[in-house]
């Protein structure tokens, strides 16, 4: 008999989004333990494993992870805690931030009432997590050294997301690993003194790396290094604070702005409608390449389904703020309102790298295209993202691009369609 243990070292990439269920502080206050930190739950690891098991390593999981069909149950053979911090962890060392979301027409329009806050976290504090085997020598050769193994060099490699938006940035971490495995009955004494949940137990394991991993060919990634033209302006509303401006821009724990996941997927989904629409000229609700574009990003006739587009969370690195005091004007006669003098936060300058990653089997070619000269605008300008785009704010421009690491940053300068097609 063996027994395998799997530590997994999180460190925290991208805003954390797990719900409680409750709304005290917001729409959609995150989950907490009792002494006020952020936590994983194992069922969510549990699920996002078991999805990535199937995916990457091609085997039914229901084997190794149990099931619950009808009359039929197995139990799960892989035990997953919860992940949480480390043992000296203490509130502040993590930043909780309130973030806003609003519901969009197809035009990139606010709908009215679907304005709402959520909590997330960020943190440069690891979370711990342990997965724990046990099974007979036959066992461990198949679930193991053919399944577990494997999986886990590859969470080393890609790293790994969880709870809410992750198809646009967020939860995503950055994992290390370590391993250690005894075998029965000669190593039970050393089994019985080892406490898994101890941060230093697997310091003698084995670390595990993904060096040997081959390239994984499920998803298109595309890397664009943007700099800022200008300025630009995430908003993020200060009426909570006194005396400060109205808005400021979206930052991170670092005291970064950034460029969340869904402000892109946002822009460059109204981009490719509009692009569609002068290739197509006949009415969108009823073009089928319409309703394969949306289910691309994440919806269909029933509702939303999982996107297959993800957008990373940018991180934009120099520059500096200034602030801008205006009048609000009436949109009939352009006069000033009463009583509507306010201040915006806008960046100014700055670069950071906008991340795309795609499953292959979700886009076609001509879907390919529209992302082609989606990426093409956005170097011209003319994709333009985050508040007052009509006067000036919102673009960048692409220094570098590469698409699954093949630099393709001339064919774009180049005005060159057909690069994604071309590299894979």
């Amino acid at each position: 008999m063996k027994k395998v243990y799997y530590q997994l070292k999180m460190n925290q990439v991208s805003p954390l989004r797990i719900g409680n269920g409750e709304n005290d502080a917001t729409d959609n206050d995150l989950m907490c333990d009792s002494r006020g930190i952020p936590f994983i739950p194992g069922s969510s690891i549990a699920g996002v494993v078991r999805e990535k098991y199937e995916k990457l390593i091609g085997k039914d999981s229901n084997q190794l992870f149990g099931m619950i069909k009808g009359s039929d149950i197995s139990e799960s053979r892989i035990l997953v805690s919860d992940a949480t911090g480390s043992e000296g962890a203490v509130l502040t060392d993590y930043t909780i931030t309130i973030r806003d979301g609003v519901g969009l027409d197809q035009w990139g329009v606010a709908i009215p009432g679907h304005k709402y806050d959520f909590q997330v976290v960020e943190t440069k504090n690891p979370y711990f997590c342990v997965l724990e085997w046990s099974g007979d020598e036959n066992e461990y050769l198949t679930e193991i050294e053919q399944g577990m193994d494997l999986l886990v060099k590859h969470l080393v490699k890609d790293g790994i997301q969880f709870g809410a938006r992750t198809t646009r940035g967020y939860g995503k971490m950055q994992v290390e690993a370590r391993r250690k495995q005894f075998n029965f009955p000669e190593e039970i004494e050393q089994w019985l003194a080892f406490d898994p949940f101890a941060e230093d137990a697997f310091l003698s394991g084995e670390e595990v790396f993904a060096e040997e991993m081959e390239k994984n060919g499920t998803f298109i990634t595309i890397q664009a290094a943007v700099k800022v033209k200008g300025s630009f302006s995430v908003r993020v509303s200060m009426e909570r604070i006194e005396k400060a401006p109205d808005s400021v821009v979206l930052k991170n724990y670092d005291d970064k702005p950034v460029i969340p996941g869904t402000s892109w997927a946002g822009v460059f989904r109204h981009h490719m409608q509009e692009i569609l629409g002068h290739i197509l000229n006949e009415s969108m609700t009823e073009n089928a390449e319409e309703k394969a574009l949306d289910f691309l990003f994440g919806k269909n006739e029933t509702g939303h389904v999982r996107s297959g587009i993800y957008f990373g969370e940018t991180v934009i690195e120099g520059g500096k703020p200034y602030h801008h005091t205006r009048n609000a004007v009436d949109r009939f006669t352009q006069e000033p309102k009463n009583t509507a003098l306010f201040t915006d936060e806008f960046w100014q300058g700055g670069q950071g790298t906008l991340e795309i990653m795609i499953e292959k089997d979700k886009i076609s070619k001509l879907q390919k295209q529209l992302l082609e000269v989606s990426l093409l605008d956005l170097d011209l300008g003319i994709l333009t993202f985050g508040g007052a785009v009509g006067t000036g704010h919102g673009r960048v421009e692409i220094s570098n691009l590469t698409v699954d690491g093949v630099d393709v940053t001339d064919k774009l300068k180049e005005r060159t369609i057909g690069f994604l097609e071309e590299v894979l």
